[in-house]
């Protein structure tokens, strides 16, 4: 879903049909990467309390973290579909990098403080990507 459903979602446009594919591929790699970090980083981080300091572990790779990449992802390529056409590559990367963290740190916020369940990831995923990729619209209007 995140590396074909996007990726050929894009391919309507007709001024940045095949470069969209691309800049999806590349994006949405590097955002599963990133989130899988960020993710064992704040959940690290929440999991601590007044009581015991953190405990730092390693982060596993397992089919736990590369679903919680690939739902990352979602998000960073909601926000990439907002914003299409008004930046380059490199914004588009530095903005997926900013975003995992913002992300990463909602979703831990949601899941071990709200103790929320989201089976289908409307709230933490499609909300949140939706809502940056509006302030990421705002933010790259011509002055």
């Amino acid at each position: 879903m995140i590396f074909v459903g996007f990726g050929f979602l894009m391919v309507f446009l007709k001024c940045h049909s095949w470069t969209s594919v691309g800049f999806n591929f590349l994006i949405a790699s590097v955002s599963i990467l990133w989130v899988i970090l960020c993710t064992g980083f704040w959940h690290q981080i929440m999991s601590a309390d007044e009581t015991k300091p953190i405990k730092w572990h390693k982060i596993p790779l397992d089919i736990k973290y590369l679903i919680l990449g690939d739902f990352g992802a979602g998000a960073v390529l909601i926000t990439f579909g907002a914003i299409l056409g008004k930046c380059s590559l490199f914004q588009l990367w530095v903005l997926a990098l900013i975003e995992v963290i913002f992300y990463c740190l909602n979703e831990a916020i949601l899941m071990s403080i709200f103790k929320t369940v989201d089976i289908g990831g409307s709230m933490v995923i499609h909300t949140f990507g939706a809502f940056f990729g509006i302030a990421a619209s705002f933010f790259f209007q011509p002055r």
